[in-house]
């Protein structure tokens, strides 16, 4: 996941497709409880503004997400603590509420840049599709 992050930000740099307020996200396709490790899939990508005409070449492709209904989490701390927060998720709190999960890709759209960011403080907003 790292490398191909690299990749897109490399990519993106060097296409003139980041700002300040470029909306940067990971499309979470297999659950790794489910699917050993080595097989899940998972996109990382950034949002393009509507207007852009940009034509990807390569390795990148443009993806649109449908409209869905999600329930939002946040996480605070390190990307590879979020097992954590997808835990309290599954299994406490999909026993509380009436909602009903949505066999849909998961989005985790990363608001702070790692980069500058203690790891301490990152947030990731965690969308599970539901019914």
């Amino acid at each position: 996941i790292e490398k191909t992050w690299k990749q897109l930000i490399k990519y993106a740099y060097n296409n003139k497709l980041l700002s300040d307020n470029t909306v940067v996200l990971g499309e979470i396709l297999d659950d790794d409880e489910i699917t050993e490790s080595i097989y899940c899939r998972y996109n990382a990508g950034i949002i393009l503004p509507e207007n852009s005409d940009f034509s990807p070449k390569g390795l990148f492709d443009i993806k649109e997400i449908p409209s869905q209904k999600y329930a939002k989490f946040i996480h605070k701390g390190s990307h590879e603590t979020c097992f954590e927060t997808y835990n309290k998720i599954y299994a406490r709190w999909m026993f509380d509420v009436q909602l009903e999960f949505e066999d849909k890709p998961v989005l985790e759209f990363y608001i702070n840049d790692d980069d500058i960011t203690p790891e301490e403080d990152l947030i990731t907003e965690i969308y599970i599709p539901v019914v």
